[in-house]
């Protein structure tokens, strides 16, 4: 670093002079000469090196460098005028008009700092570095007035001038004083170049070499040339090689950077204290002086500090308390706190019972994603003030995280935990009105009570989780109350989750086919997929408790893509070995028929079977119309690639007329549920609608789930052309099926 190097060895000449100049040279005239030389060298380069800060175009504060570069200035102009009069007079004294350039050098001094300090706002309120400001001016006013005005004062000699001249320049130091150790703590606090702390070192150094100056006159021992002169030098040198420093971090572009306050720097106030005890004990003749004096008002000032300490630790304490056992959102108990309340429950001899109730918004992800997470936390806000204000605000109510609330409910029985769980529903069901937004929210509930379902909090959140969870199961807007059957449930589907990732990979999983009848023929037109589990150990799963959980893990669109190029492959088979060919129908989950690449896959896999397009059908389930603008952008691209598609489970969900119209399907099929209102020959008008419906749609209309003949007898009555169900045969393996056809095939005709 050349800037370091051009520091130290300014320095060790500087220092090298005056030694040899106050340990070799006892003629005072040629020491005066030789230190106000290098006085003089070393103003004139300080004042070059802040001159060229101030004329650089890139420098900011540009008022701020002059005012430090004309207060070298004058400080050097004025030590040239003390020597030119003190060689013409031959005697060492301090010329009026020497006095009054060095009061204008201070007065720039003063200037420049007030103007940088004006410019960094610090708010000095609530930092603790004022009250070190303060502790400092007090133990240097108390120590200036003792040591140096005071005995000046009591001189016999000392003139109405002399006095005046002191106390001007007392007052300008301690003005001076206090701005450079405000801005000392600035530069800490705020993003500063790290050159203004040779700034700092530099006035400070020349408030020092001032107090010594005042000192060693009053005791009449000071020398011209000596120690005092030396460190007026090296302050001028460090305050001119601030600039220096300064010019060379702009041009390097030297990063700014924050620099923490050290710990010791907050000590330094005890050392006043320290320091003024010391002097006050030196010095003491049982009577009240300016040391003593200064020594009271700083005791009082470090027990003022430590009490607003005090006062803010214990501010801040509480504030940490209180977001250590709260949620800062909804300022109800957070999971610690919960936790807690539990555990003094439990040690209460009192408490017999409680219930925990656990709620979950249902589909709040869905709010906080389509309307952005502001209006969420509004959302949870408010449904912590419904909580907060059930049975009239007793009742303990923690957010134990995300869209999870937590009320308990102290000796309750079950019947009473019911009714009060049915009234948190109702009370979430009234309608949200946010931001001009209304929409209601939807509840799962679990409950779990003490003792019966665990003794624990950790026993009791888990257990009203699993209850929760076969809430979200039902689909329905309800509670449920644990039990054991509950928790052998959830084990059991977290066995079959781990299972179901390697069912593809071991092979386990095998699609059936059941045959499709034209209900006025009884001729075979196609045949549904259903995918089929048989696991090794586990024995054969049904598809009603697997395809959820695929559905909830992801795996559903790897399952539902092989089921998909499965039976194609096989379809295909079936029509090169000389079989007619059928119209296949898959089914497809509306979780992979949202994903944005299934149009692609279909489009691969029939690329790869060579099975042509008009001969699968996907079945898709009325839940799609949820959101119909895509739903119908998905079917358009398939109707373009040549794939039916037809609603599976019609009549069951969320379709309506006016929805059915936009929706550009080939067939719709006619859920189990209502051919089953068809038992023992008894009519359904509902069904008669649905299947007029389809054909006034000109819509093929299928029938799934026939198991009579009456059935199927009053289904053609009805004009419905297709049917499958146990009737005709149940869903069988590629194997089977192929010997169904070829029974039939032998008949000449695919006929039961």
């Amino acid at each position: 670093m050349v800037f370091k190097n051009i520091l130290v060895l300014l320095t060790i000449v500087v220092s090298a002079i005056y030694l040899i100049s106050n340990t070799f040279i006892s003629t005072a005239s040629t020491r005066i000469l030789l230190s106000n030389g290098v006085q003089f060298s070393i103003g004139i380069i300080s004042f070059y090196w802040l001159w060229q800060v101030y004329q650089q175009k890139t420098t900011r504060l540009k008022t701020f460098w002059l005012l430090l570069s004309l207060g070298v200035f004058f400080s050097t102009f004025g030590t040239a005028i003390w020597f030119y009069l003190t060689l013409i007079n031959q005697e060492i004294n301090t010329p009026l008009l020497s006095n009054f350039i060095w009061v204008l050098s201070y007065v720039c001094y003063l200037s420049a700092l007030i103007y940088k300090i004006r410019t960094n706002v610090v708010d000095f309120s609530n930092k603790s570095y004022f009250f070190n400001t303060v502790i400092y001016m007090i133990a240097s006013i108390s120590i200036s007035y003792h040591y140096l005005l005071s005995p000046l004062i009591a001189l016999k000699y000392s003139t109405t001038l002399s006095i005046t001249y002191t106390t001007i320049f007392l007052v300008i130091d301690l003005a001076l004083l206090f701005l450079v150790i405000t801005l000392y703590y600035l530069l800490h606090f705020e993003k500063e170049n790290r050159s203004l702390f040779f700034l700092v070192t530099g006035l400070l150094l020349q408030l020092v070499g001032d107090s010594l100056f005042s000192y060693f006159s009053t005791q009449q021992t000071y020398t011209a040339g000596g120690f005092v002169d030396y460190i007026w030098t090296t302050a001028l040198l460090l305050i001119g090689f601030t600039g220096y420093r300064y010019s060379r971090s702009i041009s390097s572009h030297e990063p700014k950077k924050k620099l923490p306050l050290l710990q010791r720097e907050f000590l330094f106030p005890y050392l006043s204290i320290i320091l003024l005890t010391i002097l006050m004990i030196e010095s003491y003749d049982w009577r009240i002086n300016s040391l003593s004096f200064g020594w009271f008002l700083i005791f009082v000032m470090i027990i003022t500090r430590q009490s607003f300490v005090m006062i803010k630790n214990k501010k801040l304490f509480t504030e940490l308390q209180h977001l250590a056992y709260y949620d800062p959102l909804t300022q109800l108990g957070n999971r610690l706190n919960f936790i807690n309340t539990i555990d003094r429950y439990l040690t209460n001899e009192s408490t017999t019972r409680f219930a925990l109730i656990l709620i979950n918004l249902n589909r709040f992800k869905m709010i906080n994603d389509a309307l952005g997470h502001r209006i969420g936390d509004d959302v949870l806000k408010e449904v912590a003030s419904r909580l907060s204000l059930t049975h009239n605000g007793s009742l303990p109510v923690f957010r134990i995280g995300g869209d999870e609330f937590v009320i308990l409910v102290e000796n309750d029985c079950a019947v009473a935990c019911e009714d009060f769980t049915s009234t948190i529903i109702q009370e979430l069901h009234v309608p949200f009105v946010i931001s001009d937004h209304e929409f209601a929210v939807k509840t799962n509930i679990g409950i779990s009570i003490y003792p019966k379902h665990g003794e624990n909090a950790e026993d009791l959140l888990k257990n009203a989780s699993t209850a929760l969870h076969h809430s979200k199961t039902s689909g329905k807007n309800d509670f449920i109350i644990y039990s054991e059957r509950l928790e052998s449930d959830v084990l059991r589907k977290m066995e079959l989750e781990v299972q179901l990732q390697k069912a593809i990979e071991l092979n386990q999983l095998s699609v059936h086919y059941q045959p499709k009848v034209h209900l006025q023929t009884k001729t075979i037109v196609g045949m549904e997929a259903l995918v089929r589990w048989e696991h090794p150990h586990l024995g054969m799963i049904s598809p009603v408790e697997f395809i959820p959980i695929a559905e909830e893990t992801g795996l559903i669109n790897e399952i539902g893509e092989w089921v998909l190029r499965t039976a194609c492959v096989q379809s295909k088979q079936w029509q090169a070995s000389g079989y007619p060919p059928l119209l296949l129908s898959v089914n497809v989950s509306a979780l992979q028929f949202q994903n944005r690449h299934f149009c692609e896959v279909v489009s691969s896999i029939l690329s790869e079977t060579h099975l042509q397009p008009n001969h699968l059908e996907l079945e898709i389930t009325e839940s799609i119309v949820q959101n119909i603008t895509e739903s119908v952008s998905i079917l358009k691209k398939l109707k373009k690639i040549g794939v039916k598609c037809s609603i599976d489970d019609f009549g069951t969900g969320y379709s309506s007329l006016s929805v059915l119209e936009q929706l550009p399907i080939d067939t719709i099929k006619i859920d189990k549920s209502f051919i089953d209102r068809l038992s023992r020959g008894s009519r359904s008008p509902m069904v008669k609608t649905i299947i007029e419906l389809g054909l006034n749609l000109q819509l093929n209309v299928v029938a799934e789930g026939i198991e009579s003949s009456s059935q199927s007898t009053i289904l053609k009555e009805y004009g419905c052309s297709i049917g499958q169900g146990y009737l005709f045969s149940k869903p069988i393996n590629a194997q089977h099926f192929t010997e169904l056809l070829d029974a039939l095939y032998q008949k000449n005709e695919f006929v039961f």
